[in-house]
């Protein structure tokens, strides 16, 4: 159970010259009105949603804003100008609450949207900059988070938005404060960006490792012979050219009925969505639940050794592929995906390498139609006619343990760094938190940054 007055100790810790005030003697504080309707006789405007809070930390004039309408008076209430702080007020859960943004640019028509409140600083009292800073500490934040009310969706009151309090030092101190923490969060987020290029780094040499095997074999001395293709040179000679329809016994598209936006409970039927085969690894989670009352086609519920393929999705992840290794029950294969049957020539692990190999990918990729850019589809004919070389059932069964070995391998890797990028974020969490309460120390930010490197 939360506790309403925990975690306002900081109040006593606070540096001479400091003081805690609540917002409201800070900032003025107004919750918008503005829909995403478009009404006749209304003004024109850009609308800054709730997404571009909660996902942006600065808001400029670079975003990608709604078109909508408002009132006159609903323009002079809610336009947004520079130094304002943005806040969320309504979140699914109550401990991602008052997500906060800095407006950096405006233009006369940028209108706060609705579920967001807008706080305009008292330029004798804090800066935006100073503010945006104190929302985003876990110790002011906090004070949102008990605040909050609701079951499925939790909301903060305007009263109780105004009544937080805030760390408030003088304001060359507030300014000292933010040059230094940017500089800080800065490296922070340079160092995850390096890091999160280290793991996409790492899946391009396992992927392309396991794709070389897939379509060169593991023994660099095997005698080959030309294939003939741009996307495919060559391949081991002793290996059978052919086309995927004469390896496989079938392949067949699942259903999808209306189902309920939520996962399905252990005990429920669930249909899986296209997500399930992102990434190259199954994903069970990636289902949404049936109602009552449907008939179940049982022919398709999932089980292990399926190998499964995206027929609909984006261009980069149309066709993916994943093979299932272990399930849950009551699981079913949906329209968006096929499922094949692989014959006695190939096995299912092969047969799911072979589908995320490059050449492969290539000519999936080539074939799909759709007039959305965004999203792309991969016929049943596409996949029956794909060119493919088959080697022998045993060293199928070798190549895919070496592929099993070296993702695991890069699966250490990649972790390893996961838990670092972890580590930096909550490291700038707390050294938010650590420069609005005063107990800011770049020497100790120097040695952890370096520790972290």
């Amino acid at each position: 159970m939360r506790k309403r007055h925990a975690g306002l100790r900081w109040v006593q810790e606070l540096p001479p010259g400091w003081t805690a005030k609540p917002l409201r003697a800070v900032a003025s504080c107004r919750v918008s009105s503005v829909d995403k309707l478009s009404e006749e006789g209304e003004l024109p405007v850009c609308l800054c949603n709730y997404t571009d809070v909660y996902y942006n930390e600065a808001i400029t004039l670079a975003l990608p804003f709604m078109q909508a309408t408002a009132s006159a008076d609903e323009i002079s209430a809610f336009r947004l100008l520079p130094g304002d702080v943005l806040v969320t007020k309504d979140s699914e859960s109550w401990d991602d609450i008052a997500v906060a943004a800095l407006v950096k640019e405006s233009s006369p028509d940028l209108v706060c949207g609705y579920h967001l409140a807008i706080l305009r600083p008292d330029p004798a009292e804090i800066s935006g900059e100073f503010l945006l800073r104190c929302l985003q500490a876990s110790c002011v934040n906090h004070q949102f988070q008990v605040a909050a009310t609701g079951v499925t969706r939790f909301g903060l009151p305007r009263c109780a938005l105004r009544a937080s309090l805030v760390p408030v030092p003088p304001l060359e101190r507030q300014r000292d404060l933010c040059k230094r923490l940017d500089r800080a969060l800065g490296e922070i987020s340079a160092l995850v960006a390096k890091k999160q290029r280290l793991i996409e780094l790492l899946e391009e040499k396992r992927a392309a490792a396991v794709s070389r095997a897939v379509t060169v074999g593991l023994d660099p001395t095997t005698t080959t012979r030309e294939l003939g293709e741009a996307y495919w040179r060559e391949a081991p000679a002793h290996w059978t050219a052919t086309r995927l329809k004469f390896v496989l016994r079938g392949i067949e598209q699942g259903w999808s009925p209306q189902c309920d936006s939520r996962v399905a409970e252990a005990d429920e039927w669930g249909v899986l969505k296209v997500g399930c085969v992102n990434g190259c690894t199954f994903d069970e989670a990636e289902n949404k639940a049936l109602p009552p009352g449907l008939d179940i086609e049982e022919r398709y519920e999932i089980r292990p050794g399926d190998v499964l393929i995206s027929r609909a999705n984006t261009r980069e992840l149309v066709g993916s592929a994943a093979l299932v290794t272990t399930v849950r029950p009551k699981l079913l294969l949906c329209d968006k995906l096929y499922r094949l049957r692989p014959g006695p020539r190939i096995t299912p692990a092969y047969a799911t390498l072979l589908l995320q190999s490059v050449p492969v990918r290539y000519q999936m990729e080539c074939e799909a139609t759709g007039a959305s850019g965004s999203m792309q589809n991969v016929g049943q004919d596409t996949v029956r006619n794909l060119r493919v070389a088959i080697p022998p059932l045993e060293e199928q069964v070798k190549i895919a343990e070496w592929a099993l070995a070296q993702s695991a391998n890069f699966g250490k890797l990649a972790a390893a760094l996961e838990t670092t990028i972890a580590r930096l974020r909550e490291y700038r969490s707390a050294l938010i938190t650590a420069a609005v309460t005063g107990q800011l120390d770049i020497s100790k930010h120097e040695k952890k940054m370096e520790a972290l490197a």
